[in-house]
């Protein structure tokens, strides 16, 4: 079996600091936004930074 590899490629370290870096081919735009999205919610919640879900609602105005 046969690998391709990438000469682009960065350690998973980087992912936390730089997610917008993480680039593949086969990934579309959308998918990256996805993942940025998800690193930066990870990132939010590590530093405290959450809401429940009723101050979610009352704060977006949701019934």
């Amino acid at each position: 079996m046969t690998g391709k590899f990438s000469k682009d490629g960065l350690p998973a370290t980087g992912l936390k600091v730089n997610p917008g870096r993480i680039i593949d081919g086969d990934k579309s735009a959308e998918d990256q936004a996805f993942m940025h999205a998800v690193v930066a919610g990870l990132t939010d919640l590590e530093a405290g930074r959450e809401y429940s879900l009723e101050e979610a609602k009352s704060r977006l105005d949701i019934k």
